[in-house]
């Protein structure tokens, strides 16, 4: 998906800003694949629960972070961290980014996840942890995905958007806590 936001955005990528997210990011994946490889399935429940209910909470309540060096820097980390972990990585960079014109911030996060989701499976590759069944999964899904792209803006005008936003964070707010909960419960 960010490929398809990325063909329509390119000429807005702020490239200083993707250049210091990635670098931010190499630690972070190298973290999230070291918590993979030493982690339980249930500390990674409870990882990934609080990240999702955390991130959620935070667009929720649409914190927004000034966008400075440092800034970028540590949301490049924390996404690298998080996407690897959970495949939840989009919250930080969002948050430092969304003071920035709509093109530039779409533009510049979907570069962001081209070039992120390519480097966290190639860690996750090295380590042993991507699957040929995964990877079906993945391209039994495509089709999907690839649908849903070409519905996309002929039904935008049909959605509206402050409803929809609420609803998703909403679900995702939930998910992350059913998650934290079982895990930390043991179920």
């Amino acid at each position: 998906m960010a490929v398809t936001t990325l063909v329509r955005e390119w000429r807005h990528v702020d490239v200083r800003d993707l250049v210091i997210a990635i670098l931010g990011r190499l630690p972070g994946i190298a973290v999230g694949t070291w918590l993979l490889v030493i982690a339980t399935q249930r500390v990674l429940g409870i990882l990934v629960g609080a990240i999702v209910t955390v991130a959620a909470l935070l667009q929720w309540r649409s914190i927004r972070l000034e966008n400075t060096t440092t800034n970028v820097v540590v949301a490049g980390f924390l996404s690298g961290t998080s996407a690897t972990v959970s495949g939840v990585g989009g919250p930080p960079l969002a948050m430092v980014l969304s003071g920035l014109p709509g093109p530039r911030v779409r533009a510049t996060l979907a570069s962001f996840f081209c070039v992120g989701a390519a480097l966290s499976l190639a860690g996750l590759a090295l380590a042993g942890r991507v699957t040929a069944t995964q990877l079906a999964h993945a391209a039994a899904l495509l089709p999907a995905m690839l649908l849903g792209v070409l519905l996309a803006r002929p039904l935008a005008r049909y959605v509206d958007s402050g409803r929809t936003r609420h609803a998703i964070l909403l679900l995702a707010g939930a998910s992350g806590l059913v998650l934290l909960v079982t895990s930390l419960a043991g179920l």
